[in-house]
């Protein structure tokens, strides 16, 4: 399917909040979020449209408007995926994750890219991850029916690690060293202390400061 990216305009205000409304239907009904994009309107797509840091694309499937997606800046370079919707009937067939990659392609000077979604949504999960981004195991809870889960793809620069991902750490450093623990015979018993046994107390016992959930 060819995907196509553009700047969208005050013209386009009616059709994608059209498909932002039928694109978020599904998860109103389910998580009764009253910010949720379905209830919003073309008031917000102007103002948005109009705000020096938001950017607004309008997306094409093989030449039919299916999709948008908007961009928010932020300081220092990062770059919030704040929204992005498809037409029902469009989804999961791979648009989300070309127009995400045009989107990025768009801005060269970024750093790093953050967004939310319902953490219960595993398609959406499927995607973002689909397309390079990562868990930061931050949860936003907007309600008792739906908690985000915060994502971040870093492009340039040091991934800060977070108290809540060094579980997720640990395991990796294990993992990275497994090989060499069974190549020389090293066990939790006689080598306690190598790499390949690594728990989360040793990494915070390491006196290396964590940005907190």
């Amino acid at each position: 399917m060819n995907v196509q990216l553009y700047k969208a305009t005050a013209d386009d205000a009616e059709n994608l909040v059209s498909i932002q409304k039928k694109a978020f239907k599904k998860l109103y009904d389910i998580y009764k979020d009253e910010k949720s994009p379905y209830l919003k309107g073309t008031a917000e797509f102007y103002r948005w449209l109009n705000h020096p840091n938001v950017s607004i694309y309008k997306i094409y499937a093989d030449e039919m408007l299916c999709s948008g997606i908007a961009v928010f800046k932020k300081p220092d370079d990062e770059y919030y995926l704040a929204r992005l919707y498809i037409l029902p009937e469009l989804q999961r067939q791979g648009i989300a994750s070309k127009a995400i990659k045009l989107c990025e392609a768009c801005f060269e000077g970024a750093k790093k890219w953050m967004l939310d979604f319902p953490a219960d949504q595993i398609a959406n999960k499927k995607c973002y991850e689909k397309a390079g981004y990562i868990d930061t195991e931050v949860r936003d809870i907007k309600n008792d029916k739906l908690t985000l889960a915060i994502y971040e793809k870093v492009i340039k620069g040091i991934s800060v690690i977070r108290e809540v991902q060094l579980e997720r750490c640990a395991a990796v450093i294990r993992e990275s060293f497994a090989t060499v623990a069974k190549d020389f015979g090293l066990t939790e018993q006689n080598c306690p202390d190598h790499t390949s046994f690594i728990e989360v107390e040793r990494l915070q016992n390491l006196g290396l400061e964590f940005v907190g959930a």
